[in-house]
């Protein structure tokens, strides 16, 4: 069992880095997107980004979904090949037709988003960069079937080297504004896309076979519908904040959701990219698999507490540091947007049950159930409250996913969760949020530092009152030793 953990422990935190890096583009960019781009500018990216999210969703057909979960069920390496070329190829294939046609679409598209045409050439540009990122989805899924992890850094390490030096020349010196970045993203999907494809074409023995498509197909149709419904929860308000708002509100929100996305980017995507075949193997595991489950659900959910606790107060600071003056009122919308990532993490995590029984179609009940709370609570709540009204209408609409999935999955596998250590965490991590979120000095410097001592207080208060327990103490004690 501990040899499991420190499996998924070893890559997810590589992914984890890897991910890291392939985002840190946006990050360390805030700076100067925040000093060259108006927050309508902003919202315009934002906007633009989540289009190709809805039809990224849509046409990758979940693929990957599919290849992760039935990679493993083929002993021999050729039917193994066999999968995964027939995935590459099938996205290639769908990737080059679908740029073509919403490329000449892009004036209508643009006209439905923002109610003129002035945007089509943007749409053209991330069209183009969608192609590349869809035809490289397969392999990079494919990289994390087989642990590649190091070779996956490697890769973000680039994309995220090329990311910085082009935004820098378009944005800065070309001064090219939003094209500059959609022309950033174009070179370096493209670069990365031909790299990896070019890797694959050397591991993979190259076939098609309608089939496995068939197979994978089957397993991950379910699963669009059920993908649009989360992305209804997770974009969605930007959209309606544009009608019943402006476009300069979607901009500043946009950049404080970005913040509050931090612990999906940096947690729950890379734990998700390991946690899909580690689990399998898990499941494969009968005398073990109920204790491993349990505890992964406690430990992950430990990390995304103490990881969205430092988020929540330490946010107000960093916008007052890395961004202009009008971007920082994005502060008050982070720790909501950041509740509910950490409910949209756990959600894949207590759905163990109807996963394993290919009851997909869960995901699309449970998705659709949350997202039409979330679309009525934010024509409701936006008209008044704006942006934090969005921000209030995601945590609460993310906390019923694993809710649901908690209640139908125990139908078809029923695990035991340590809910007691469940409530200490939720009591020490909900202390330390209103004693940090109140220190306020004239000194940026001495709030940083003051709230640190906050949140670093937060895993001694927890073995205070005995969240950890005796063999976890022991086994943390031996690692550290190790490692002396």
């Amino acid at each position: 069992m501990l040899q499991a953990f420190k499996s998924l422990f070893r890559h997810g935190s590589i992914y984890s880095l890897g991910n890291m890096i392939s985002k840190l583009v946006g990050f360390l960019m805030i700076p100067l997107y925040t000093s060259y781009l108006k927050p309508v500018d902003y919202g315009v990216l934002e906007l633009l980004t989540l289009v190709t999210s809805i039809v990224s969703m849509v046409l990758a057909l979940r693929i990957t979904s599919g290849l992760t979960r039935f990679y493993r069920d083929y002993e021999d390496a050729g039917s193994r090949n066999s999968l995964v070329s027939t995935a590459i190829i099938f996205i290639i294939f769908l990737s080059i037709i679908a740029a073509l046609v919403f490329i000449h679409f892009s004036e209508s598209i643009s006209l439905f988003v923002f109610q003129s045409a002035d945007y089509q050439y943007f749409f053209v540009l991330i069209f183009i960069s969608l192609a590349f990122e869809l035809a490289a989805s397969v392999t990079f899924a494919y990289l994390q079937i087989l642990e590649k992890s190091l070779f996956f850094i490697s890769i973000s390490l680039m994309q995220l080297t090329m990311g910085l030096t082009l935004n820098i020349y378009f944005l800065v010196v070309a001064q090219l504004g939003v094209a500059g970045i959609l022309y950033s993203m174009i070179i370096s999907n493209g670069v990365t896309c031909i790299l990896l494809l070019a890797y694959n074409f050397r591991m993979v023995r190259w076939g098609f076979d309608w089939g496995k498509l068939k197979q994978m197909i089957s397993f991950s149709l379910p699963l669009i519908p059920a993908g649009m419904m989360i992305f209804v929860l997770n974009m969605g308000d930007r959209f309606l904040l544009n009608r019943l708002s402006s476009l300069e509100e979607v901009g500043v929100y946009a950049l404080g959701y970005k913040f509050g996305m931090i612990l999906g980017l940096l947690i729950g995507g890379p734990f998700n990219s390991i946690w899909g075949p580690k689990r399998v193997e898990i499941y494969n595991d009968q005398a073990n698999r109920d204790e491993i489950f349990s505890r992964v659900f406690t430990y992950v959910t430990l990390v995304l507490a103490f990881a969205g606790l430092a988020i929540s107060i330490l946010i107000k600071e960093i916008l007052m540091v890395i961004a202009a003056p009008e971007y920082w009122e994005a502060y008050k919308v982070v720790p909501l947007v950041t509740l509910g990532y950490l409910f949209y993490i756990v959600y894949y995590i207590v759905d163990v049950g109807f996963y394993f029984q290919n009851k997909t179609s869960w995901y699309l009940i449970i998705n659709a159930t949350a997202a039409v709370s979330n679309v009525v609570l934010n024509l409701i709540l936006i008209p008044y409250y704006g942006a934090m009204g969005a921000a209030s209408v995601t945590a609460a609409s993310f906390f019923l996913c694993p809710l649901i999935a908690y209640f139908v999955s125990q139908h078809y596998y029923s695990l035991k969760y340590d809910f007691g250590r469940l409530g200490k965490l939720v009591l020490v991590t909900g202390i330390c949020y209103i004693v940090g979120s109140t220190i306020e000095t004239d000194s940026v410097a001495v709030n940083i530092i003051l709230k640190m001592s906050v949140i670093f207080s937060m895993p001694f208060l927890l073995y205070l009152i005995g969240f950890f327990e005796a063999r976890e103490l022991g086994l943390l004690k031996a690692q550290l030793q190790r490692a002396v």
